[in-house]
């Protein structure tokens, strides 16, 4: 806050070359290009007299479009919730999620990957619309993630290094 000189939160994103703005009221700051994809990051800033030096309980969104552009999934931490959004905006399903849960990358129409490293230390690929796992997989602190475009593969990196599974086989093929 420049007005009082304190500082009012760190934002943390992840790897990439983000492009940030903050929306037309200053509430919110968003990010774009985080991770090199289609990735778009909000964070809703405190409110003018919030604690100085805390940055309380930011209301987080991470925002995916499918491969079409045809469908939108919404993670907001404040209301731990993934909400599942047609092409004329309708909502198609929405299903409670841990409020740790990052990710929300849609795979294919209505097949959503997330992770929750910091809460269940798990990924997972879920079918949003029919409110269940396809698969779930114990990734430690995961940092970044790929994903096949099937949904069959995944490529995650944490603390426990490089890892390719497959979940057709339940089977880790590389790990570095």
């Amino acid at each position: 806050d420049l007005r009082t000189r304190v500082v009012r939160g760190i934002l943390h994103h992840l790897a990439g070359w983000p492009r940030f703005a903050f929306s037309l009221d200053g509430r919110r700051v968003i990010a774009s290009g985080l991770g090199g994809d289609s990735r778009l990051e909000v964070w809703r800033l405190p409110v003018d007299d919030a604690p100085t030096g805390h940055p309380g309980n930011w209301a987080f969104w991470s925002v995916n479009f499918s491969p079409d552009g045809r469908q939108t999934a919404i993670i907001d931490r404040s209301e731990s919730r993934l909400k599942l959004y047609g092409e004329q905006g309708q909502l198609l399903a929405s299903t409670p999620v841990s409020a740790t849960v990052r990710g929300g990358d849609l795979i294919r129409p209505g097949v959503v990957f997330l992770s929750d490293t910091w809460g269940g230390g798990d990924a997972r690929l879920r079918d949003v619309e029919h409110d269940r796992d396809l698969w779930r997989h114990r990734c430690r602190a995961c940092y970044r993630s790929q994903i096949s475009r099937d949904g069959s593969r995944a490529a995650l990196f944490g603390l426990d290094g490089l890892e390719i599974w497959d979940a057709g086989a339940d089977r880790v093929l590389f790990t570095e």
